[in-house]
C-alpha cells in the first residue's frame, strides 16, 4: 500500500507492517502513513544539511551540523519507535531532489526549507493522530505518538527560527509552523 504523503514530505512512504497489521498496535493505517512521512522528512533533512556545509561561513556551518545531528537523532529514535511496535521504517532514499546551492544565501534557504517540510510532516501526523480513538481506559498509543510529534514540530520550528533570521531578519517566526 502507498500511503499519502503529507505536505513536504517528498514521495510517498512505505507502509510496511508484520503480518499482524498496524490496527493490532492500536494505529490506523492513516497514522501509520503519517508516521512514516514524517520519518521520510527527517531522512530528507540529514541528507539536506549534508549538502549545505561548504557554502556556509564557519559559524553557520557549526549551526548546521547541531541541526544534521538532531535530525539525525529524530530520525534514528523514529525507526526505532516504529520496530519497537512491529512497523518496518521506510528506508532512506538513494538521493533526494534539492534546489541549486551555491551560496550562503541559497544554503540558508535549503535549510529554512528542510526544517519547514519537517515541521509540515510532524504536524501531519499530529492531525492524523488526534483523530485516533483512544482506549476509554486511558491514553491510546496514539496520544504518545502526538506527544513525541508535538515535540518534534517544536523542535524543527525553533531550528526554522535561525535560518528565518538570516533570511528575513524582520519576521523570523512564524505564527503556525508546520503550515
Amino acid at each position: 500500500m502507498t500511503a499519502p504523503t503529507s505536505p513536504g514530505s517528498g514521495s510517498a512512504p512505505s507502509t510496511s507492517t508484520s503480518p499482524a497489521g498496524s490496527a493490532a498496535r492500536g494505529l490506523s493505517d492513516a497514522t501509520v502513513a503519517a508516521w512514516q512521512a514524517a520519518l521520510g522528512a527527517e531522512h530528507a533533512a540529514v541528507f539536506g544539511y549534508g549538502v549545505l556545509g561548504p557554502h556556509l561561513s564557519a559559524a553557520q556551518a557549526a549551526v548546521a551540523r547541531i541541526d544534521e545531528a538532531a535530525h539525525r537523532a529524530r530520525r534514528d529514535a523514529t525507526s526505532a519507535a516504529m520496530a519497537a511496535v512491529g512497523l518496518d521504517p521506510a528506508p532512506s532514499a538513494a538521493n533526494y531532489p534539492s534546489p541549486a546551492v551555491a551560496s550562503a544565501a541559497s544554503a540558508s534557504r535549503l535549510a529554512l526549507q528542510l526544517e519547514d517540510d519537517a515541521a509540515a510532516a510532524w504536524r501531519y501526523l499530529i492531525a492524523v493522530a488526534a483523530a485516533e480513538h483512544s482506549d476509554p481506559g486511558g491514553p491510546g498509543p496514539a496520544a504518545a505518538l502526538r506527544a513525541t510529534a508535538v515535540t518534534a514540530l517544536s523542535d524543527s520550528a525553533v531550528r526554522g527560527v535561525h535560518w528565518r533570521e538570516l533570511l528575513t531578519p524582520r519576521r523570523p517566526t512564524e505564527a503556525f509552523p508546520g503550515i
